[in-house]
């Protein structure tokens, strides 16, 4: 199912399945409101959600959203649960977003380029076979009561198998959630990209987070700040707080 591009779509208590790329796809406007749907068996996404130039304050609530990219589409390019891209106000919230019996799909939610102000809170993410939720050049983030158990295992080697991933992202708060047996736990990560956002004003503060490395991972990160090139780690006014987070 498609919508583009108007203002104030509700799509609401529905059960879609089994369609080749997205189940649900909404493309430009603002007001949005994805609520109560269950979105199975998509073949490269649950729910594709693309903003454009002045798209604002969309919804994505009390979904069921598992077992998808079951097609093979490229993880990086696009496949998994949920993606969102050039929204400015998205609000994820009460979402449970599941990988298939084996972990063996993509990312679970992943906000991408160009989207910024998103409040992602109390959200269930377990078994999907890359992140989580990964959290990708956006800006403005508040991350909260969420909670993230055995994802990563399937393709994201080094620091991107982590319950909560913020890769070339700024501006953001992550707290109160709970991770435990993911890949790794909570990653910032830095990448030499054009839009790669400056790391400012990240504050990583009273999560837990619980590890279990499997056998042969010598990479394990309960919680980490890496960076993938050659460029400089610290610079003024780039910084992390990491604190009063509980790792075992």
């Amino acid at each position: 199912y498609g919508a583009a591009p108007v203002d104030r779509v509700t799509v609401r208590g529905s059960n879609l399945s089994d369609a080749h790329g997205a189940l649900l796809s909404i493309q430009g406007g603002s007001g949005h409101a994805v609520t109560g749907n269950t979105l199975e068996r998509g073949g490269q996404l649950g729910l594709h959600l693309s903003g454009e130039d002045g798209s604002r304050d969309w919804l994505v609530a009390r979904n069921i959203i598992r077992d998808n990219a079951t097609d093979g589409f490229d993880v990086g390019w696009e496949a998994g649960g949920l993606k969102a891209l050039h929204i400015d106000g998205l609000t994820i919230v009460d979402n449970e977003i599941s990988g298939g019996p084996d972990g063996d799909n993509g990312r679970g939610a992943w906000t991408d380029t160009g989207t910024s102000n998103v409040v992602f809170t109390g959200n269930r993410m377990h078994g999907n076979g890359y992140q989580g939720a990964m959290f990708e050049s956006s800006h403005g983030l508040r991350i909260e009561g969420n909670v993230a158990w055995g994802n990563g295992f399937l393709g994201a080697p080094w620091a991107w198998g982590g319950g909560i991933v913020l890769s070339s992202s700024d501006h953001a708060v992550v707290r109160g959630n709970l991770l435990a047996w993911n890949a790794d736990g909570i990653t910032v990560i830095s990448q030499s990209r054009t839009d790669d956002a400056p790391h400012v004003e990240i504050n990583i503060h009273a999560n837990t987070i619980a590890m279990a490395p499997r056998t042969g991972d010598t990479s394990a990160f309960a919680a980490g700040w890496v960076m993938d090139w050659s460029g400089v780690l610290f610079a003024a006014g780039v910084y992390l707080v990491l604190e009063r987070s509980l790792s075992r």
